[in-house]
């Protein structure tokens, strides 16, 4: 009688480890939370922007997994998401110290089109209304047409990167049909470059969109922080940024436009520009 007793108590602990190794074999499976935390991060670090004395951060993020990937975290989605959350609020905080919490939504989707091991991150800078949610929350039988395709920016990262590629950012650079108008040349501290321009207009500032592009991991430098237009052969400067644009070592009057010469120089923060005509 004994016997049988421990017998029955052997198969309940057999059936418990056999679960268990279940649940380690799913977890092992997922998507790394980190991966997904430190992705999320980096994409709200590199979208803040400062308009006027406004610092403005992305606060809606939609991550999207493909099925199977979603249904291993089906369980602890809630959790991981306000995990997230937290976390991503307090490095918006570091940023902006009045950033609320209460703004910053962090959901997770179905895509389809997604392969296993990987996601994508889809942000947005406010919050959307309630039907625009419910678009982006459309499973993976339906199709998403956002709003704004303008307004929505996504990241596909795949589940085990090498993160110091997938930092590297790609650029295709297509051939110009237009003349060199000028060379800027780009000062720093590690030393000097210098930049082809065939647009009679250039914007300069911190974002990938920018025709000349300086780095800014601080975000002192604004998205298009000044502006540089040659008429006439002549170059005119128009500061934008509010943390100052500098010509020959005094501040310009906030998008107000000045005329600047070859042998000025043209600072922005740490970077000197100086214009090499012809």
């Amino acid at each position: 009688m004994a016997f049988k007793k421990l017998k029955g108590a052997w198969r309940r602990v057999s059936n418990l480890d056999d679960e268990t190794q279940s649940i380690r074999r799913k977890v092992d499976e997922r998507i790394p939370y980190q991966v997904i935390s430190k992705k999320l991060k980096e994409i709200m670090e590199q979208n803040v922007d400062v308009v006027g004395r406004r610092i403005l951060i992305p606060n809606y993020y939609a991550i999207y997994f493909s099925e199977s990937d979603r249904d291993l975290r089906l369980e602890v989605e809630d959790v991981m998401c306000n995990e997230l959350k937290e976390e991503l609020f307090h490095e918006m905080r570091k940023i902006n110290p009045e950033q609320s919490k209460g703004d910053v939504v962090v959901t997770v989707n179905t895509d389809p089109a997604i392969e296993k091991g990987q996601f994508k991150i889809i942000h947005r800078m406010k919050k959307p209304h309630e039907e625009e949610r419910a678009s982006l929350d459309k499973t993976a039988s339906e199709v998403m047409t956002p709003p704004d395709e303008n307004d929505l920016q996504q990241t596909i990262v795949e589940a085990t990167p090498d993160f110091a590629a997938a930092d590297e950012q790609q650029t295709i650079v297509q051939m110009p049909e237009s003349p060199v108008l000028y060379k800027l040349r780009i000062h720093t501290d590690d030393g000097t470059n210098e930049q082809l321009v065939y647009k009679e207009m250039v914007t300069i500032g911190r974002s990938s969109q920018d025709d000349v592009v300086l780095e800014s991991s601080d975000f002192s430098i604004s998205r298009a922080h000044a502006t540089l237009e040659v008429r006439d052969e002549m170059y005119y400067l128009t500061p934008a940024g509010i943390n100052g644009t500098f010509v020959n070592g005094e501040e310009i009057e906030l998008k107000k436009e000045v005329q600047v010469f070859p042998e000025d120089e043209i600072k922005i923060m740490s970077y000197r520009l100086t214009i090499k005509a012809g």
